[in-house]
């Protein structure tokens, strides 16, 4: 759960969270939804899919309305979707006409390399 202080999600705070779709993003929009955020701003590759059906089971049981949930198409192995980030932040119409939490939390995953082969010239580092 976040440490934010729980509200009504009337007056709930706004929020903003790259990386929100799936892992670690996500389970932080979950945890704002159950502490009672008014509204979610998501990076979504898609639509939403089943991320606003689980952020909004959340926060009905947590004893909360479900959040506004908007989804912002934002591609972090895309520069030229990355470049328009601050702008899609300042574009988002917030319910309370600021952004209260930011949360950058993108990332991607490349294939692993190879394991580097034994060498004994430098085993000892």
């Amino acid at each position: 759960m976040v440490g934010y202080p729980p509200v009504s999600s009337e007056n709930g705070p706004s929020i903003f969270i790259r990386g929100g779709h799936r892992g670690i993003g996500k389970a932080i929009a979950i945890s704002f939804a159950q502490a009672g955020a008014s509204f979610l701003a998501l990076r979504c590759p898609g639509d939403l899919g089943g991320i606003k059906d689980g952020i909004e089971v959340a926060a009905r049981q947590a004893g909360h309305g479900p959040p506004t949930v908007q989804c912002l198409h934002l591609d972090v192995t895309d520069s030229a979707s990355v470049t328009p980030v601050p702008e899609a932040v300042a574009s988002v119409q917030y319910p309370t006409s600021e952004l209260d939490v930011l949360v950058n939390n993108p990332g991607f995953m490349t294939p692993a390399l190879p394991p580097h082969p034994y060498n004994p010239y430098i085993s000892d580092i």
